[in-house]
């Protein structure tokens, strides 16, 4: 039987949460009131506010639908982020940079030969690798 999704994280994980993202949505209440949003978005966040403070204090295991979620969410964002920013700054940074170094006679990829480099024997030592620190 697998074992249910909240078993994983202590209280004292769930407590965090629900504090930290409760702090998290009373700064999204305070912004949306300070710049007068919709007061559905208001009601929305002071509830998910109040939900995760009442619930990291009283009771964090019954958080466990929440950090589910946000969990999953942040895997989701955490996969496309990363791969729009490493995308941009390959195709937009690197590329033309690398196009300019070759039409400039600078072409690492050819010059290195990509053989088999000799190292002395006092290099390639064993007991050199045992203890680094």
């Amino acid at each position: 039987m697998e074992k249910h999704p909240h078993s994983r994280l202590t209280v004292s994980e769930y407590r965090h949460f629900g504090l930290s993202f409760g702090l998290g949505m009373l700064i999204l209440t305070l912004i949306g009131w300070w710049k007068g949003f919709p007061p559905t978005v208001m009601w929305v966040t002071a509830g998910l506010w109040l939900y995760h403070w009442i619930g990291g204090i009283l009771w964090p295991k019954g958080l466990w639908i929440t950090q589910w979620i946000a969990s999953r969410l942040w895997d989701v964002l955490s996969h496309l982020i990363s791969t729009i920013v490493l995308g941009t700054l390959f195709y937009l940074i690197l590329t033309p940079l690398f196009i300019l170094l070759r039409l400039f006679g600078q072409d690492h990829v050819h010059k290195n030969t990509g053989e088999w480099q000799d190292f002395s024997p006092k290099e390639n030592d064993l007991k050199r690798m045992q203890r680094w620190f």
